[in-house]
């Protein structure tokens, strides 16, 4: 599960725009790094139909984004593909259709989730992709295992569950909860 957008892209094969406004021509300028608070929105982003994106924005062809970006994709990698794009082009987000899941926006949902229900169902579309996934890493006293559970968490909050081995199964000593917007 992915929601990193530029580091996802250049891991997987594709390129980036170093700097936007030294990189691109524009005929009106977009604030892709803007003046104000994070909550307020900067501009506006068009979501491709059919998307995962258009899904998890209950069909909401525009959504007002935030910005703080002076990098963007340039070309998705290969599996990539685009679902949505700012006004002068840039790619705003990616997604990966043939993967469990697999999104990637450029703006900055965390900070817009309380208020923007669009922000709120990315984080709720990526909390239930990773309900009951449990990542294992390591092998022995060294294995550390981690989860996130919905479930036994309110309705704007996950469990994150982290054993470092030595422990009986199903004991999870380590109990972070955070609500949607925080990274851990």
């Amino acid at each position: 599960q992915r929601l990193i957008c530029i580091e996802t892209d250049v891991g997987l094969g594709g390129t980036i725009y170093q700097d936007i406004p030294s990189q691109t021509e524009r005929s009106f300028p977009i604030a892709h790094k803007q003046p104000f608070p994070y909550p307020v929105p900067s501009h506006h982003v068009t979501v491709l139909k059919d998307s995962l994106l258009a899904g998890i924005a209950a069909g909401q062809t525009e959504l007002a984004v935030n910005s703080f970006h002076h990098q963007a994709v340039q070309t998705p990698a290969p599996g990539l593909t685009v679902s949505a794009y700012a006004p002068d082009g840039i790619i705003e987000a990616v997604e990966m259709q043939d993967y469990p899941y697999l999104l990637g926006v450029q703006w900055h949902p965390e900070h817009m989730w309380p208020k923007d229900r669009a922000a709120a169902n990315i984080f709720k579309s990526f909390v239930e992709a990773a309900d009951n996934v449990r990542i294992i890493c390591g092998s022995g006293a060294d294995q550390v295992q981690i989860s996130a559970d919905q479930s036994r968490s309110g309705a704007d909050q996950v469990q994150i569950r982290a054993d470092q081995g030595n422990h009986t199964a199903g004991q999870w000593p380590d109990m972070i909860w955070t609500r949607p917007g925080l990274c851990i």
